[in-house]
């Protein structure tokens, strides 16, 4: 339930901007989200904070991942995203221990002016929890988000992202700063 506050400030802020910025020429969408265009393939490195638990069992980390992912056709993006936490618990391998999510994002609302666009996710997420003492849990974890991120121009993006787990694992929200480094484009 605590995801219901900062997505409605989000919006909140996003409606402001957008009132601010009227009577603006915009520059359109998909000059600005040109990541988005069919047959680019993109690749990312996130970091920001990660949350994750129920109301009175909350965990915070420190996040970093790498994205990749391919365009098929307009503001549909799938690939995948290694990740990794920090602090990790006492006797968990920080080295071998990793989330890899394999993905399918779509943009359903996208805004000119604030560059701000919202996108509905689903995918499976191999959480491997390596301990020190040599033993492994791996598990494949179904999972459905929202994310709302905000364009800030010289390669940059800020992302919010809330994802739901259908089974063994609670939900997570992230905030992260996104660095869009490298772009190509296929012919």
């Amino acid at each position: 339930m605590r995801q219901l506050p900062a997505l409605l400030l989000i919006t909140i802020l996003s409606c402001t901007n957008a009132v601010a910025q009227s009577g603006k020429t915009c520059v359109a969408f998909d000059s600005t989200f040109h990541y988005l265009k069919p047959k680019n393939l993109n690749f990312w490195i996130q970091a920001g904070i990660l949350t994750t638990g129920q109301a009175k069992n909350m965990h915070v980390y420190n996040n970093m991942s790498f994205n990749m992912h391919y365009v098929p056709v307009k503001y549909l993006q799938t690939g995948i995203n290694l990740s990794k936490r920090l602090p990790v618990p006492d006797g968990v391998s920080f080295w071998k221990s990793y989330d890899l999510n394999l993905y399918a994002r779509y943009s359903f609302i996208r805004l000119d002016c604030p560059k701000i666009g919202i996108a509905a996710s689903a995918g499976y997420t191999k959480a491997v929890e390596a301990f020190k003492n040599g033993e492994k849990n791996v598990d494949w974890l179904p999972y459905g988000g929202v994310t709302v991120y905000k364009d800030l121009g010289k390669g940059l993006l800020v992302e919010f992202d809330s994802q739901i787990y259908f089974n063994q694992r609670p939900n997570q929200m992230s905030l992260s700063l996104v660095w869009k480094f490298m772009n190509m484009k296929f012919r």
